[in-house]
Protein backbone atom coordinates (compact mmCIF):
# COMPACT_ATOMS: atom_id res chain seq x y z
CA UNK A 1 0.00 0.00 0.00
CA UNK A 2 2.04 3.03 -1.31
CA UNK A 3 0.10 5.55 0.63
CA UNK A 4 -1.26 4.97 3.22
CA UNK A 5 -1.42 1.86 5.68
CA UNK A 6 -2.71 -1.35 6.81
CA UNK A 7 -3.36 -2.53 9.88
CA UNK A 8 -4.74 -6.49 11.06
CA UNK A 9 -5.94 -7.34 14.51
CA UNK A 10 -6.17 -11.24 15.34
CA UNK A 11 -8.56 -10.88 18.24
CA UNK A 12 -10.13 -13.77 19.87
CA UNK A 13 -13.22 -14.81 17.60
CA UNK A 14 -11.95 -12.91 14.05
CA UNK A 15 -9.58 -11.09 11.97
CA UNK A 16 -9.73 -6.96 11.51
CA UNK A 17 -8.18 -5.33 8.58
CA UNK A 18 -7.99 -1.65 8.70
CA UNK A 19 -6.95 0.09 5.61
CA UNK A 20 -6.36 3.01 5.00
CA UNK A 21 -5.25 5.91 2.09
CA UNK A 22 -5.36 9.18 2.25
CA UNK A 23 -8.24 10.05 4.38
CA UNK A 24 -10.28 6.98 2.62
CA UNK A 25 -10.64 4.07 5.56
CA UNK A 26 -11.67 0.81 5.08
CA UNK A 27 -12.60 -1.43 8.23
CA UNK A 28 -13.66 -5.40 7.65
CA UNK A 29 -13.66 -7.99 10.31
CA UNK A 30 -13.88 -12.32 9.61
CA UNK A 31 -14.81 -14.71 11.65
CA UNK A 32 -12.86 -17.26 12.45
CA UNK A 33 -15.36 -19.88 12.06
CA UNK A 34 -15.67 -19.01 8.58
CA UNK A 35 -11.98 -18.29 7.30
CA UNK A 36 -10.21 -21.60 5.84
CA UNK A 37 -7.28 -21.82 4.24
CA UNK A 38 -4.81 -19.21 6.05
CA UNK A 39 -1.80 -19.37 3.44
CA UNK A 40 1.13 -17.25 2.22
CA UNK A 41 0.61 -15.94 -1.78
CA UNK A 42 3.52 -15.28 -3.49
CA UNK A 43 3.59 -11.75 -5.93
CA UNK A 44 4.77 -11.35 -8.46
CA UNK A 45 7.68 -8.53 -8.46
CA UNK A 46 7.20 -5.68 -11.04
CA UNK A 47 10.32 -3.77 -12.44
CA UNK A 48 9.77 -0.80 -14.51
CA UNK A 49 12.74 -1.78 -16.31
CA UNK A 50 10.56 -5.32 -18.01
CA UNK A 51 7.90 -5.27 -19.92
CA UNK A 52 4.72 -7.14 -17.60
CA UNK A 53 5.79 -9.27 -14.82
CA UNK A 54 9.22 -10.76 -13.81
CA UNK A 55 9.09 -14.10 -12.50
CA UNK A 56 10.92 -13.70 -9.63
CA UNK A 57 8.38 -13.70 -6.17
CA UNK A 58 10.41 -11.53 -3.73
CA UNK A 59 7.66 -10.28 -1.91
CA UNK A 60 4.52 -11.94 -0.10
CA UNK A 61 0.82 -11.40 1.05
CA UNK A 62 -1.11 -13.47 3.18
CA UNK A 63 -5.04 -14.56 2.17
CA UNK A 64 -7.51 -16.76 3.45
CA UNK A 65 -11.05 -18.13 2.04
CA UNK A 66 -14.02 -16.72 3.65
CA UNK A 67 -17.23 -18.04 3.20
CA UNK A 68 -15.91 -18.90 -0.25
CA UNK A 69 -14.08 -15.91 -1.15
CA UNK A 70 -10.96 -15.32 -1.14
CA UNK A 71 -9.40 -12.14 0.70
CA UNK A 72 -5.92 -11.54 0.62
CA UNK A 73 -4.27 -8.59 2.87
CA UNK A 74 -0.55 -7.57 4.63
CA UNK A 75 0.94 -7.18 0.88
CA UNK A 76 4.58 -6.35 0.39
CA UNK A 77 5.56 -8.57 3.16
CA UNK A 78 8.68 -10.85 3.21
CA UNK A 79 8.87 -14.45 3.44
CA UNK A 80 9.60 -14.05 6.68
CA UNK A 81 7.26 -11.57 7.96
CA UNK A 82 4.56 -13.84 6.47
CA UNK A 83 5.86 -16.93 8.46
CA UNK A 84 5.91 -15.68 11.39
CA UNK A 85 2.64 -14.36 11.02
CA UNK A 86 1.38 -17.52 10.04
CA UNK A 87 2.59 -19.33 13.30
CA UNK A 88 1.57 -17.05 15.67
CA UNK A 89 -1.86 -16.88 14.13
CA UNK A 90 -1.60 -21.45 14.35
CA UNK A 91 -0.55 -20.70 17.79
CA UNK A 92 -2.90 -18.47 19.45
CA UNK A 93 -5.83 -20.13 18.26
CA UNK A 94 -5.02 -23.47 16.92
CA UNK A 95 -9.09 -24.57 17.87
CA UNK A 96 -10.26 -23.40 14.12
CA UNK A 97 -10.09 -24.86 11.07
CA UNK A 98 -7.89 -22.20 9.78
CA UNK A 99 -5.62 -24.65 7.20
CA UNK A 100 -7.81 -27.03 5.77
Amino acid sequence: MGFGYERVEFQNLKIVLQQQVVFLKRFRQYEFLHIERLRILKVPQHSIFSEGYSMEYKKQALAFDYKDRPISFASGINEAEADQIIKFVRSKFPQYRLWS
